[in-house]
């Protein structure tokens, strides 16, 4: 989904490119700023409301007074790119239309959004760095992604599986979902990964497309503090489950928590042939494709129950419906709704090894 605007892809991203699985758009250096950042996606373009008409026949045209367009302007001199407040309104030209929004809604320009991450470097607990940027769906969705290297961590006993922080900032134009900013261990390269990324990532921080919505957005900058306290919790809710070791029998109360594969072995179970034949497939990809590789504590089930929903269907696409996590199922978040009930069996069983449970952590 990612846009290609005048023969340009409209994203950017630091470190290598085969981290990027795509291979798509403009390698950046880690130090770029922010109007760098916005540059290099292809992102120095901004939106302006416009009225519509209806065309009458025969008698003009007559003011919709309910709706507006959402019209995208682009900057016509690239070099140099100075400040946005300084750029007169004859350097914009008309690019395209992207939509239809109601006569409240208020827009928030690309530069803003930047703004955002921009300004909030020094509310977490450390500097900021620019990840990935970058335009989807034609314009319509926008996204920026800036990396907090200090909130990084590796799980006791597993250097070489080391968790990431990334704050994300989303905007719709068109008004189809609030402007979100949260923090996420997933970084946005592409519309697949962006969805990913929100799915109940930490609490979003959202606001809505109405009101004084610049007066909302210097709001946020206080709230976002609040989000490196929520993920010291994940932080130390993972690393507890290093600590507890698990044998296949525990392995198996965990799947049967989830998948309910004890029915298997029910005798009055109503299963079909079809359905005990996908759930055996189920338990073998499980335990010897995932979780085989992976460990043997609840951190390491944890990542091998996730990892197969995110990817364990794509070998057998035709799961039973409660199983279906295709990959395609991330566009309707269907797999992050699964993933995060996986984690609470996990903690459930945290619990039962006498651990703090997650939700506990969070009231803390």
């Amino acid at each position: 989904e990612i846009e290609n605007l005048n023969g340009k892809d409209s994203f950017a991203f630091t470190g290598e490119r085969s981290l990027v699985w795509h291979g798509l758009g403009q390698n950046v250096s880690d130090a770029v700023t922010a109007h760098e950042m916005l540059k290099a996606a292809n992102l120095n373009w901004e939106v302006r409301l416009a009225p519509i008409y209806n065309r009458e026949h025969g008698s003009g045209q007559e003011l919709v007074d309910d709706l507006q367009f959402v019209e995208r302007w682009m900057l016509t001199e690239q070099e140099p790119l100075t400040a946005w407040s300084d750029v007169p309104p004859a350097r914009m030209e008309y690019r395209d239309t992207l939509g239809v929004v109601g006569n409240t809604f208020q827009a928030v320009q690309n530069r803003e959004l930047a703004d955002v991450l921009s300004k909030v470097s020094s509310t977490p607990t450390s500097d900021l760095k620019w990840s990935t940027a970058g335009s989807l769906r034609g314009g319509r969705d926008v996204f920026f992604v800036a990396e907090l290297p200090d909130d990084g961590f590796s799980i006791d006993g597993d250097s070489e599986d080391k968790i990431d922080s990334y704050l994300v900032a989303h905007d719709n134009k068109i008004g189809q979902h609030s402007l979100r900013i949260f923090q996420t261990s997933v970084r946005p390269v592409c519309m697949n990964t962006l969805v990913a990324s929100f799915g109940k990532a930490t609490q979003s921080l959202t606001i809505r497309h109405s009101g004084d919505i610049h007066q909302k957005i210097k709001m946020v900058q206080g709230a976002l503090s609040k989000e490196s306290a929520r993920w010291d919790r994940y932080r130390t809710w993972m690393n507890s489950l290093s600590q507890v070791d698990i044998n296949l029998e525990s392995l198996a109360d965990i799947m049967n928590d989830m998948w309910q594969l004890d029915e298997l072995d029910n005798a009055d179970s109503k299963l079909s042939a079809r359905q005990v034949t996908n759930m055996r497939k189920t338990r073998e990809d499980f335990v010897f494709n995932y979780a085989g590789e992976r460990g043997q504590t609840l951190y390491h089930a944890f990542q091998a129950g996730t990892e197969y929903l995110q990817h364990g269907s794509l070998q057998n696409p035709k799961n039973i419906r409660s199983l279906d996590t295709n990959f395609a199922s991330v566009l309707t978040g269907d797999t992050n709704k699964k993933m995060w009930q996986f984690a609470d069996v996990i903690d459930r069983h945290a619990v039962k090894s006498g651990l703090a449970s997650f939700h506990e952590l969070a009231k803390v």
